[in-house]
């Protein structure tokens, strides 16, 4: 089933349902800081990005010119301005908190870059800053399991092992069973949108999506699909009636080397946020959404500054773009004339309960989203990969709005006088209801509290590429 996005929708005009696939963030990464590996066909690889970068007229070297490094260095010295958005969010909490939460979360980042962690039984994590402590999913019992504890309480950190079912590996193959069936009769008339992984609630996987005949979505008819699904894997624990998922798809007169969040229009008029800055072959590159679909980019108010042409893309939702990236990324509000903008130093690596912040072209900067899941399957109508959800949990803030697709999902950072942050993810949609109060937006009409976006980490080293940091 497919349905229409809005005219601000962000890339073609006709979309797939949700579809479900876990392998995207079950792959365990490498260590926050640490290079990507290149793919095997690198020197193929090096020769395309040269080709595409001499083809989009853009720098053929590492450092642009020196003006426009000079003016971003000037819009990261505003980044300690108390005014900026990440500022105000960060002055509302306790230091000694924030500390704790970064220390948890640089102690996932550990975790994920142990070899053999995944096998060893590792699904998941869940951080309780105010206790400095983590909780972590894991299946059977490994040696491996002491190593952790040992680590964890060297960082003053105390560890709890909640055992599950099922392993990584269990759930992907489940997953994967799951969406290669969707179109059997198995399902009736059962449309899939989205296959939620495991968390603190459940073992298994939760199958999301709808009956196609209206007023179909009854208890009965839901205990039936149960069953069904039940009968393709059996680590399916339930299946939750939701709707067809909205794609999110503004900062507008950049220039290159391009920040992060900046609003880019697209040569088919498609409204989509430029995400963090990436280096691959030698050069840097802007990302953004993989279903930002436009052949070029420019600026959305100044037409001249080219973002360049639609290049690479990765599984788990990301597209490379021509044009040069920068280690900057906006902060405030879409129409904020003071142009802030902050250090990207690295990954951040997320576990379940931890909180991110938005940074979208269309609605700005919004913080106090909570992570609640991390293998929510998404489909961007290109294929389906794993995302990670996130829950506005202040009311009166949203957690992201059509136009902010690609856009960076960051992690404010209290140190260096708070002018810098962790790459998180890039923002792709929501599974969430929409609405439009939103507040103030630049193009587009409607958001929504729930968001889902990849990981940064999986993005970059699906792209064989590093991640550009200042």
């Amino acid at each position: 089933m497919k349905f229409n996005l809005p005219k601000h929708g962000l890339a073609g005009p006709r979309w797939a349902a949700m579809a479900v696939l876990l392998a995207a963030a079950f792959a365990v990464v490498a260590p926050s800081g640490a290079q990507a590996d290149q793919p095997a066909n690198s020197a193929t690889v090096a020769a395309a990005d040269r080709a595409a970068k001499a083809a989009s007229g853009a720098a053929a070297d590492k450092v642009a010119a020196d003006r426009t490094q000079a003016d971003k260095s000037n819009q990261a010295a505003a980044a300690s301005n108390a005014n900026s958005a990440t500022n105000r969010y960060l002055a509302g909490i306790d230091p000694a908190l924030l500390q704790r939460r970064e220390t948890l979360m640089a102690f996932k980042s550990w975790l994920i870059g142990v070899p053999g962690i995944s096998e060893a039984g590792f699904v998941e994590s869940a951080n309780y800053p105010e206790t400095l402590s983590t909780t972590l999913l894991w299946s059977g019992r490994s040696s491996l399991q002491d190593a952790v504890r040992g680590e964890a309480a060297r960082r003053g950190i105390t560890v709890t092992f909640k055992s599950v079912k099922y392993s990584r590996k269990q759930v992907q193959e489940a997953t994967d069973r799951v969406w290669a069936s969707v179109h059997s009769p198995v399902w009736k008339d059962f449309v899939v949108t989205s296959v939620v992984g495991p968390d603190l609630t459940h073992d298994g996987i939760v199958v999301r999506g709808h009956h196609q005949a209206k007023g179909a979505d009854t208890a009965a008819a839901q205990a039936q699909t149960l069953a069904s699904a039940q009968s393709v894997a059996n680590a399916v624990d339930d299946v939750a009636i939701a709707p067809d998922p909205t794609l999110y798809a503004t900062r507008s007169t950049d220039f290159s080397p391009y920040n992060a969040g900046g609003m880019i229009r697209g040569s088919d008029g498609s409204g989509c946020t430029s995400g963090f800055a990436i280096w691959r072959s030698g050069y840097s590159w802007t990302t953004t959404a993989r279903h930002c679909t436009a052949a070029s980019w420019t600026a959305w108010d100044a037409p001249g500054n080219s973002y360049g042409n639609a290049y690479d893309t990765s599984a788990s939702g990301g597209r490379m773009l021509t044009g040069d990236g920068y280690q900057l990324m906006f902060d405030g509000a879409w129409n904020d004339p003071n142009g802030f903008a902050k250090t990207v130093v690295g990954f951040a690596d997320l576990s379940i309960n931890d909180w991110v912040c938005s940074s979208g072209a269309n609605s700005g900067v919004h913080c106090g989203i909570q992570v609640d899941n991390l293998s929510v399957s998404f489909n961007d109508g290109f294929g389906s990969f794993s995302t990670i959800r996130g829950q506005q949990r202040d009311p009166s803030q949203i957690g992201g709005a059509h136009g902010d697709s690609g856009g960076p999902m960051l992690v404010p950072y209290s140190t260096n006088n708070w002018t810098t942050v962790g790459a998180a993810g890039m923002l792709q949609g929501s599974l969430g209801p929409q609405t439009s109060s939103c507040g103030s937006l630049r193009i587009a009409t409607t958001c929504a509290s729930e968001i889902e976006f990849s990981s940064m980490r999986t993005v970059v080293n699906d792209l064989g590429a590093t991640l550009r940091t200042g």
